[in-house]
């Protein structure tokens, strides 16, 4: 994210160096990132227990060292420290939308955890959007601040079409 802030959109700043929020706020953002994604990785261990127990026994955390309830007190724990973070981001620009398309990357990641990802295709396509997401929010973000916004949409949106077909294949294989 801070690569696509910075080499991405940099270049197509109306005024160099100044971004559409402040770096708080761009730091809350990457921060409900990153925790969505561990949440989502705590839930997916969840679910797979019983099958990493067979698979790799001696790498199986949840079950052994933290119990299931406990884990998915964690997920939760770390999807609200996400929503808590966003606060900075929604002080300054006022969407609100910024508030429920946190939460629907978590829900997506949770249906994946617990039953897309047992779906053809359909689990793969939903972990690929939400790779594909990611470079676009700081799209979102930053856009009050571009100049040649056309230009800057361009690449960004390629490297999102990028991601989005590199986390496919990868699921896929």
């Amino acid at each position: 994210m801070l690569l696509v802030r910075h080499a991405g959109l940099g270049p197509f700043l109306m005024t160099r160096g100044v971004f559409g929020v402040s770096t708080l706020a761009f730091s809350g953002m990457v921060l409900a990132t990153l925790l969505i994604a561990a949440a989502g990785y705590v839930a997916n261990d969840v679910a797979d227990r019983r099958i990493d127990e067979i698979n790799r026994p001696q790498r199986v955390f949840v079950g052994r060292v933290l119990l299931e309830p406990r884990a998915m007190n964690l997920a939760g724990s770390l999807l609200l420290a996400a929503a808590l973070s966003l606060i900075p981001l929604l002080r300054e620009t006022g969407f609100l939308w910024w508030m429920l398309l946190f939460p629907a990357a978590g829900g997506l990641l949770l249906a994946y955890a617990f039953g897309l990802k047992c779906t053809v295709v359909v689990g793969n396509v939903v972990v690929s959007f939400l790779s594909a997401v990611v470079p676009l929010l700081v799209l979102f973000a930053d856009w009050p601040a571009l100049g040649d916004a056309r230009a800057g949409v361009a690449l960004v949106s390629s490297y999102a079409v990028f991601a989005f077909l590199v986390s496919l294949f990868r699921e896929v294989v």
